[in-house]
């Protein structure tokens, strides 16, 4: 996996943070590549941990095994100081799985030709996506990327993040609003 700071540098959500703030989103972002079931951080307001750890989601599609509806927290005079994180899939599984996903995104890249446009490199990814991907909810992982590029089901947000992965291994900014 990739170390956090090899991956916040072109991370939109990470840019409008403050540097305390930053502590707390690679901290986040570390146990999530960890797969650890409780991350200590830098206590913060709840509030505060709330809008990091949606910011590490939106930046980084390629964590399709956190479990984003069910992460809970503890906390100590309004400080969240702890996250406790359920995961979609057992430790054991994310190294295949993640092999898949990489496999399954150089397919698709490999149809951009370094003269394309970041406009036609989009439609490609676009294209291949809609063309691979059907709109289903019966998909163990439908809605990340890993339900899009390898089961090829998925509904809009499985859409949306691997289309957002696609764009951010192209060279291409994409933004999950």
């Amino acid at each position: 996996t990739t170390s956090p700071a090899a991956d916040v540098s072109d991370c939109y959500g990470y840019s409008l943070l403050s540097q305390s703030e930053k502590v707390v989103y690679n901290q986040l972002l570390a146990g999530f590549d960890k797969m650890a079931s409780e991350i200590s951080i830098t206590p913060v307001p709840i509030a505060t941990l709330k809008k990091v750890y949606s910011y590490v989601i939106g930046d980084n599609p390629r964590l399709f095994w956190v479990d984003i509806s069910g992460y809970t927290y503890y906390y100590y005079n309004g400080q969240a100081n702890r996250v406790v994180q359920p995961y979609l899939i057992a430790a054991s599984q994310k190294d295949a799985l993640v092999a898949a996903v990489d496999a399954a995104a150089a397919q698709i890249l490999s149809q951009i030709s370094s003269g394309m446009s970041d406009y036609d490199k989009a439609i490609v990814l676009h294209d291949s996506l809609v063309n691979a991907v059907t709109y289903s909810d019966t998909g163990g992982m439908s809605h990340n990327l890993y339900g899009a590029l390898v089961e090829h089901k998925a509904v809009c947000d499985g859409y949306a993040r691997a289309y957002q992965y696609l764009c951010k291994k192209a060279g291409i900014f994409a933004l999950l609003a």
